[in-house]
């Protein structure tokens, strides 16, 4: 999410099956060497989410929070699919 706030991103795609995505200025731009196997994208949303929401990620096929930081916030949406969890993240207004 980093990334996503140094280069303006709107959004930010995550499968742990295929590319990391940012959407700049409307285009999907892929991150170069970023890819997550399904465990790795598990533990990394289970220390974003709030106490108690990653027994619901992993109970629910889609579920939404939010995630704050000093510098900004962002929605992020997570489905399971066949090959693992599917992350949407967007970056909201501070």
């Amino acid at each position: 999410m980093d990334e996503m706030a140094a280069r303006r991103a709107s959004h930010l795609h995550v499968s742990s099956a295929g590319d990391v995505l940012l959407r700049v200025d409307g285009h999907l731009v892929h991150v170069q060497d970023v890819r997550f196997t399904p465990a790795e994208l598990t533990i990394a949303l289970e220390a974003l989410a709030p106490d108690g929401v990653g027994e619901e990620i992993n109970r629910h096929s889609r579920f939404d929070f939010t995630h704050v930081t000093p510098q900004a916030v962002f929605h992020l949406t997570v489905q399971q699919s066949r090959t693992g969890p599917t992350v949407v993240v967007r970056a909201l207004p501070r």
